[in-house]
């Protein structure tokens, strides 16, 4: 059903017209805005377009901001653009493909995408292209994974018959250069073809390099169906480390698991979550939710100080629980829902967040100490946040596409 709702809402709202659009202007404000709620918000700058946009992904770097956006209008496709932190004007914007990007990671100053079944690295300081990575013409593109140390990617070799197909994995050396880890065969698992949707690196605790990986697999053959697995790779071995299966017996997968120290959390496609130690393999916690108090968590699971924060998923639900016994702090309801929403982002001992009805903080017990409505004033200006969202740590300046204009602002 999740799928369903998120293809419709694309499909009403995206295209694939190749049309290029004029450059937004820029509008620089000073004056605060206060609501019924006594909140003081400064708006820094603004920059206003003629549509409506759907804002996918926000990245701070040095010295500006990347902006992923879709104009909320039939055939439209990703425009990047990145902006001059402190005023807004346009450094630079990046055309090169004609494709949806999917995938978006930022490290360092240099942004990594997948457009197509290409990967893509980018100069945020400049917006030339490193280089493109591109596979053999018969590999339908997954997932892409960027970290400190590594840059995986996999794709799928479909095969005429769909039990033997085969999910390859590579990872990119920072010249685009690909070594090719793994391949995974659908003959090995029950017919079923692997993903690698979420990639957590483990320590090396098996004289290797291990990979636990979140996949929404599904059998392309006669039976038709999906499950969830969640299985560790070691990768220099050639091997599975650890299965540990459909262990929430869910056809979903979560948002990405969280690896702090040696302790594994994640969290299931609906009304799940668990906590795993590595090292042993135990399983430290698991809990199970009622289905009057399902969600489905798409964005990672997060933490500060503590308390890891469930996302809120299509029913509206957040759920904060304690990290070492998995008993529940509080959960909210009432403050919208995601669609594409950005991840949870720590500022200020505060955890900030994007839904439908707008901006949120709130504090490591889960309660509610700043709110933002897409009703309310920035400056002149309201909207729909939807979306991207983020923050600079060293300024506190905070940024995000709303309504139909990018902006920045700053809570006084």
């Amino acid at each position: 059903m999740r799928l369903l709702f998120y293809l419709g809402l694309i499909t009403t709202c995206l295209g694939c017209d190749e049309t290029h659009h004029a450059i937004p202007q820029t509008s620089i404000e000073s004056e605060l805005t206060k609501d019924s709620s006594d909140k003081r918000v400064e708006s820094v700058w603004t920059k206003k377009v003629n549509t409506p946009l759907i804002c996918r992904s926000v990245f701070i770097f040095s010295k500006g901001v990347v902006f992923f956006t879709q104009e909320a209008k039939p055939n439209s496709r990703d425009n990047i653009i990145a902006l001059g932190k402190n005023t807004g004007d346009t450094m630079w914007v990046w055309d090169e493909g004609r494709y949806f990007t999917n995938h978006r990671h930022i490290k360092g100053s240099t942004l990594y995408f997948s457009a197509g079944t290409s990967v893509f690295a980018v100069d945020c300081n400049t917006g030339k292209t490193l280089w493109q990575f591109t596979p053999p013409d018969n590999l339908a593109y997954t997932t892409l994974h960027v970290d400190e140390n590594h840059i995986f990617v996999s794709y799928q070799d479909r095969k005429p018959n769909p039990i033997e197909n085969e999910t390859i994995l590579y990872e990119l050396e920072a010249n685009g250069l690909a070594k090719k880890w793994l391949t995974v065969k659908a003959t090995d698992r029950d017919g079923f073809t692997l993903n690698f949707d979420h990639i957590t690196v483990l320590p090396n605790i098996d004289h290797g390099l291990l990979i636990f990986c979140e996949s929404r697999s599904w059998n392309y053959g006669p039976i038709n169906e999906g499950r969830a697995e969640y299985v560790t790779f070691n990768l220099t071995k050639h091997k599975v480390h650890k299965n540990w299966g459909n262990m929430f017996n869910d056809i979903d997968i979560g948002g990405k698991a969280l690896l702090q120290n040696n302790t594994l959390y994640l969290s299931s496609g609906w009304n799940q979550a668990a906590s795993i130690n590595v090292k042993t393999g135990r399983i430290n916690w698991h809990v199970h939710f009622p289905a009057s108090k399902a969600t489905a968590g798409l964005m990672p699971v997060h933490e500060l100080n503590g308390s890891l924060f469930l996302s809120l998923g299509n029913f509206g639900r957040l759920r904060v629980l304690d990290a070492s016994t998995g008993l529940t702090i509080n959960e909210l309801e009432d403050i919208g829902t995601e669609w594409y929403a950005t991840a949870f982002v720590n500022y200020n001992e505060h955890v900030w967040f994007t839904t439908t009805k707008g901006l949120y903080a709130l504090d490591v017990n889960g309660k509610l100490q700043a709110s933002l409505l897409n009703s309310d004033f920035i400056g002149m200006h309201t909207g729909n946040f939807t979306n991207g969202f983020g923050i600079d740590q060293s300024t506190g300046l905070m940024y995000g596409v709303r309504g139909s204009s990018f902006v920045c602002f700053k809570w006084a």
